[in-house]
């Protein structure tokens, strides 16, 4: 009698497929633990490596340290961010104001988002945030940026939280939810404006999920936290108000202006920088780790409110970068990243061990392991070597030497470290913060680099030296210095077009009536950041 083994029954299926997701679970677990304990390795490490602040980090302090509260009200017109991030550095200014205390805040604030993510991960996904760490938190511009003392960092922190809190309070409501979710959301659009965007997107998908579950309360209580959200905001109208009429110059960055419309290609370029600073070949792994999450999750109707949320935002935000005037940076995009990460993971969990099994560990694993040179040469580059540049000029400088800085912003941080005379390049009233009005009136003002000429000359005759810090620009062959008439609206220069003509005018001077001009030589301390790394000429005696 020949025995036949009888087909498996459906409960052994059943028990091998659990057996399987909790495989895969524990898997990913630990996963996400070895990205985490990572992702804490390079924090440290940018901490330890950043030593002096750089000119934006410079401002953020400087807003905050004045004598009185009001005067740093009043400069908020000045600023495009709410008040918070520098109501906390004004608090921790109290118990000093060194270098190494304000990394070690930049560390903290790390570590907040970290620890934002991982609730997040457990409120919305139920399961470890893989996606969120690895392609976010492990993002090298990320880790830079998150350890800043910028409010980018708090902001991400605050943001992640309130978007798994109102999520957590529509599927289950509790007051402690509520009033959590609530705190949280006006605490990320106090700290950073763009947080509206994806608050009202994350209440967006709620509601089309209160729809589909017939759970009008859920959707209620989501938009009643958005109102308590939008009232903050209230305080903010003068300073939001005076920023949307002077956002030709507020908004801009100093060292790259384009003179024509920000379109849609220059904000791809800018995403693709943000994204490709763990490498080229990291940066096409994000892009096809995102798309085929995003790819998988159209198949489930389960996924419509987050996809709702996911792409709301993402539109709306990018529709906002490219209609503002704004010109695109890199790190505008670590929002998006921040929040479409933290989407994604809801999304991968609900297929992951249906689909692809441990596949996702494997592409992350993977987009880790090709980031690292990029992203340990981001964590150990210095912010600045303003520093270094103060500590020659006190060594050599002299009282009637005339130190200035081209373009005027190298002065912001100059000013922390140098407490000696310098002037900028258009000489302005206030150099402790980023003051583009001042600027808009040089450019207004016939000749406003006059009288820096007459000091550099006096400087000259006398025995003493012109330290020139920044970019001397030298006319080409057969090229004219461009003298520019003064701005007015719609003559067709930016402000990038008048620093240039003040730099060749400057440079010029110096080569026609510098008797001697040398390149100083500053301590060789490794890698530092290309945005803040001027050269520093010294130019003596002069000449007919």
């Amino acid at each position: 009698m020949t025995l036949k083994s009888s087909p498996a029954k459906p409960q052994t299926r059943g028990v091998q497929s659990a057996s399987k997701a909790v495989a895969s679970n524990r898997i990913g677990f630990w996963t996400a633990i070895a990205l985490t304990v990572w992702a804490l390795v390079l924090q440290v490490m940018y901490a330890t490596h950043a030593g002096p602040l750089w000119r934006d980090e410079a401002s953020s302090v400087n807003f905050a340290d004045v004598p009185t509260v009001s005067e740093m009200w009043n400069n908020f017109r000045f600023d495009n961010f709410p008040p918070l991030f520098a109501f906390v550095l004004r608090g921790f200014s109290v118990s000093g104001g060194s270098d190494i205390s304000y990394r070690i805040l930049g560390l903290v604030i790390s570590l907040l988002v970290l620890g934002a993510i991982w609730v997040a991960g457990w409120l919305i996904a139920k399961r470890p945030p893989l996606l969120a760490l690895a392609l976010f938190a492990l993002n090298p511009l990320a880790i830079k940026t998150d350890g800043a003392i910028r409010p980018y960092g708090l902001g991400f922190a605050f943001l992640i939280l309130a978007i798994a809190l109102i999520w957590a309070n529509a599927r289950q409501p509790r007051r402690s939810f509520f009033v959590l979710a609530s705190i949280a959301s006006v605490l990320a659009v106090q700290t950073l404006y763009q947080a509206t965007f994806f608050l009202a997107a994350t209440i967006l998908g709620v509601c089309v999920w209160a729809l589909m579950q017939k759970q009008r309360r859920g959707a209620l209580t989501a938009i009643l936290i958005g109102c308590i959200a939008a009232c903050s905001l209230l305080i903010d109208v003068p300073h939001l108000l005076h920023d949307w009429g002077q956002s030709k110059w507020v908004g801009q960055s100093s060292f790259e202006i384009s003179k024509i419309a920000i379109d849609w290609q220059m904000l791809g370029s800018a995403f693709w920088r943000a994204v490709s600073t763990g490498g080229v070949a990291g940066a096409v792994l994000w892009c096809v780790i995102a798309a085929a999450v995003l790819l998988l999750g159209f198949r489930a109707r389960d996924n419509r409110p987050v996809m709702t949320a996911l792409l709301s935002g993402a539109v709306v935000y990018l529709a906002f970068l490219r209609f503002s005037g704004l010109h695109a940076q890199s790190w505008y995009f670590l929002i998006l990243m921040a929040v479409s990460a933290l989407w994604l993971d809801a999304i991968a969990g609900q297929f992951a061990h249906k689909v692809l099994n441990n596949g996702p560990v494997v592409a992350i694993g993977l987009l880790t392991l090709v980031s690292v040179p990029a992203v340990l040469n981001v964590v150990t580059t210095r912010a600045s070597s303003l520093d270094l540049v103060a500590e020659t000029l006190r060594e050599k400088a002299a009282p009637k030497d005339v130190v200035l800085t081209m373009p005027w912003y190298y002065g912001i941080t100059l000013g922390r470290y140098y407490h000696g005379k310098f002037t900028t390049v258009p000489p302005l009233a206030d150099t402790t913060i980023h003051r583009y009005d001042l600027v808009q009136k040089a450019m207004e003002s016939p000749q406003p680099i006059a009288g820096l000429m007459h000091d550099m000359e006096q400087a000259l005759r006398n025995g003493g030296t012109v330290w020139a810090i920044g970019e001397i620009i030298l006319p080409d062959q057969n090229e004219s210095v461009p003298v520019l008439p003064p701005y007015t609206p719609g003559n067709g220069y930016s402000d990038s077009d008048y620093l240039t003509s003040w730099s060749m005018q400057i440079a010029v001077f110096l080569a026609q009536h510098g008797d001697k001009v040398g390149v100083v030589n500053l301590p060789d301390v490794g890698a530092i950041n290309p945005l803040e790394n001027p050269k520093v000429v010294a130019v003596n005696g002069w000449r007919d």
